[in-house]
């Protein structure tokens, strides 16, 4: 396994309420853009949304952020702070599950918002300063699918959404967005992959590695050939290119949401962050001190949900906001470069 060497921030900032990656900075867009840099200096916001607004997400870039209330119906999307226009989600079960949305770079250069502004099962792609709908107008036949987590990956060709179905059941569905920028009803079709069964096991949670293939963590399931429970998770990586299965290992730590750094390691942040490899499920780092949530899955309650959390894929880096302030943990070995956005 590779070296790794990580360096702790720490910066003493009160009552965050969530957290973006913006460059080198951390914005907390709910508190109406307050700019928290990684000397310790703050730039207060005055803006109020006088409004239960708890969560956040931004475009690679930082022009464009949405702020929503995750287990709500109602969403703001901002431009460089400003509002552009409100956004909604189906109210059926939506205090149930993490509202499901995303801000992508389309592999054309255009900045899409992913969400579900119909239906729970219906996945829509917006030109996210325009709310223009992408893809055509043609019927849609979505399956009963509720759809949340939503991750893109790096290259913009897939988008993962880590939902559930009844029983309930975690599960996934993965999509092709460069065909479905051209045809939305594309989105309605999942594709499938050799090998994996979103069904045998659920699926807990999901988020793309550097290089385009999914990593999926695999909770309890059953074995009905000794019909005996499985108890521990897996972590196991899917290829949408090959459409594959194409690696699995079971691992004993929690793992919830996870934040790939590398094809071998991943950071896991139920519980406290911690590095899993890939490659045997070991625990190769872990910050125990940092309490980033109990959350397992799309379905939650408030008090499973994680505090404030930003991830920078691309730098190897991510940000836990607690009562004291932001822990700004960072791996100091060279990660691939950002994409823009």
């Amino acid at each position: 396994m590779q070296n790794m060497e990580f360096r702790t921030c720490k910066i003493a900032v009160p009552d965050i309420r969530s957290l973006c990656w913006v460059g080198d900075t951390l914005v907390d867009w709910v508190a109406g853009g307050t700019v928290i840099r990684l000397d310790g200096s703050i730039e207060a916001s005055h803006v109020s949304y006088a409004y239960r607004f708890d969560a956040a997400i931004a475009s690679p870039c930082g022009d464009y952020a949405v702020i929503y209330e995750r287990l709500g119906t109602t969403g703001l999307v901002l431009h460089k702070g400003e509002i552009l226009r409100q956004i909604q989600r189906d109210f059926y079960h939506a205090d149930d599950y993490e509202y499901p949305i995303a801000i992508f770079r389309s592999r054309t250069g255009r900045t899409v918002l992913a969400h579900c502004p119909q239906a729970y099962c219906q996945l829509e792609l917006e030109d996210i300063e325009t709310g223009e709908r992408l893809g055509g107008t043609s019927a849609r036949d979505p399956g009963d699918f509720f759809h949340s987590r939503l991750r893109v990956s790096p290259d913009g060709r897939w988008l993962a959404s880590a939902g559930w179905v009844w029983h309930p059941l975690d599960t996934l569905a993965v999509f092709d967005l460069e065909a479905a920028l051209q045809d939305a009803p594309t989105l309605d079709k999942p594709i499938d992959f050799e090998g994996f069964n979103p069904y045998d096991r659920e699926t807990v949670a999901a988020d793309f590695l550097p290089d385009g293939r999914l990593l999926v963590v695999l909770g309890p399931g059953w074995d009905d050939s000794t019909e005996a429970a499985i108890e521990s998770d897996a972590l196991a990586i899917l290829d949408p290119v090959r459409r594959a299965l194409t690696a699995s290992v079971e691992t004993v730590a929690p793992t919830g949401t996870l934040m790939p750094l590398d094809a071998r390691s991943t950071v896991a942040f139920c519980v406290h962050p911690k590095v899993l490899s890939l490659l045997d499920g070991s625990t190769l780092a872990a910050w125990e001190q940092i309490d980033s949530g109990r959350q397992g899955s799309a379905l939650t309650r408030h008090e499973y949900l994680p505090p404030p959390i930003a991830l920078d894929h691309a730098r190897g880096r991510f940000a836990v906001a607690s009562a004291e302030g932001v822990t700004v943990i960072e791996r100091l070995t060279p990660m691939r470069p950002p994409q823009g956005g």
